[in-house]
């Protein structure tokens, strides 16, 4: 396993001051795998959790909501 980069989560709009939040990931890849990983601390409790999707139907414009999203590109081998 190898680790290949940390990050730090920046959103879209500035948190109130009376809230201390951090959402920082890893990304490991193992063979053909890339894996990430997110940690949130802080303030946790101040987080508006959506309701749990129970149907396993897709949902959009989940960014209106609480969600983590990565997205990846690929270009040509080096």
């Amino acid at each position: 396993m190898s680790e290949l980069t940390t990050f730090t989560l920046v959103p879209f709009e500035p948190l109130p001051d009376s809230i201390s939040l951090s959402v920082t990931g890893t990304l490991v890849r193992e063979g053909h795998r890339l894996s990430i990983s997110y940690l949130m601390t802080g303030d946790v409790n101040s987080v508006a959790l959506p309701a749990l999707n129970t149907t396993g139907e897709r949902q959009d414009r989940l960014w209106e909501q609480t969600c983590f999203e990565f997205f990846v590109a690929s270009g040509p081998e080096k």
